[in-house]
């Protein structure tokens, strides 16, 4: 089942129902901040009092009295201020674009859609303030649970997040004020091995990781390569200026050169036509695997290449169901501890073959 997602660049939107058309005109104005002003008192403090913290009752009625007279709550959070639940998740993405971070979306959207949850989702475009912000108003809105794609910024609304008791996490990385956040990272350690144990039974010792300025340099790879005793070379075309005709021309004229080449499925492509065009055989004379990391639009090849299959489907599952364990079955939110999900298998194709010393 797929699911449509309508995407915002500077506030969350909800996908799987329509908002409360009963909601104030003023929430798009009125932030915790400005109730933190107009009662006196620090935004921890409003804070602790929108959670049902621990405050004097004085600073609770002039936190209160702030809230009134802003018109500060929607309806959907005020409701979940009285223990009911919004039935509502945000996801804020540092930024929405290929089709790693659409597949996470995806799986995410049809998990919690399964339990009767819909997804708030926002993205930042890049920006750590914007984060900051988004971040801030999921807290506003009382969202029942809230994954921090990629955290950047200061991170100053997680006091209002914990204050409200609301399960946070990071899913692929965090940084400045968000280390503090559980990190569910994805591995494709399993996927590594199986790949690293079969090269090794077709006599493979030296392999190499070819890679692009604009594409992750595959470290994750590497040192599960190391890890299984394999020699690595590192190749950054950028930084050579070389493109793949040029990369494989100096590539064979090495007397040491490896015998596996690893890219990004993209660039694995266009080494396999760069060979080709020299009269190279694949595998007889390199075996070459591609990262296959766009799982919609996997580039053709004249033989069927060999990949580490990237399946992000699988990370936004796990990390869904462990939202709902907590949100429905009220399991401790111990379960979002720093984790690594498996999400990736190693697929054995044409290109793939006996190491030609």
């Amino acid at each position: 089942m797929s699911f449509a997602v309508s995407i915002v660049r500077h506030q969350p939107i909800l996908t799987g129902q329509h908002l409360n058309q009963d909601q104030p005109l003023k929430q798009g104005q009125v932030t915790l901040q400005d109730v933190a002003n107009r009662a006196g008192v620090s935004i921890a403090t409003a804070s602790r009092v929108i959670g049902d913290g621990k405050v004097k009752a004085a600073t609770r009625e002039k936190v209160e009295q702030a809230i009134r007279d802003l018109g500060y709550f929607p309806n959907a959070a005020a409701r979940t201020l009285r223990g009911e639940k919004s039935m509502t998740v945000g996801v804020v993405f540092n930024e929405l674009n290929g089709s790693l971070a659409t597949e996470l979306l995806d799986s995410l959207a049809s998990r919690l859609h399964a339990d009767g949850y819909s997804l708030f989702v926002a993205t930042a475009q890049g920006s750590e303030q914007q984060y900051d912000e988004l971040v801030q108003r999921f807290a506003e809105r009382r969202v029942d649970a809230l994954l921090c794609v990629n955290a950047m910024g200061e991170g100053a609304a997680l006091t209002h997040i914990r204050a409200l008791g609301i399960p946070a996490a990071a899913v692929f990385g965090r940084r400045d004020g968000y280390r503090e956040l559980p990190l569910i990272m994805p591995t494709i350690q399993a996927a590594a091995f199986a790949c690293g144990e079969r090269l090794k039974a077709l006599g493979h010792e030296t392999i190499g990781i070819v890679y692009q300025a604009t594409s992750r340099p595959l470290t994750g790879f590497r040192y599960f390569m190391k890890e299984m005793g394999f020699s690595v070379n590192s190749y950054d075309l950028a930084e050579t200026g070389s493109d793949a005709v040029a990369f494989i021309n100096r590539y064979m004229l090495d007397p040491n050169r490896p015998t596996a080449l690893i890219a990004h499925q993209k660039l694995a492509a266009e080494l396999f036509d760069a060979a080709d065009q020299m009269a190279i055989m694949i595998p007889q004379d390199i075996s070459l695997i591609g990262i296959r990391d766009q799982t919609q639009n996997q580039t053709a090849t004249r033989r069927p290449l060999s990949t580490i299959h990237l399946d992000p489907a699988t990370l936004g599952l796990e990390s869904a169901s462990r939202l709902v364990r907590i949100l429905k079955n009220g399991e401790d939110q111990g379960m979002l501890s720093e984790t690594h999900i498996e999400m990736a298998k190693w697929v054995e194709r044409d290109t793939t073959g006996s190491a030609n010393k």
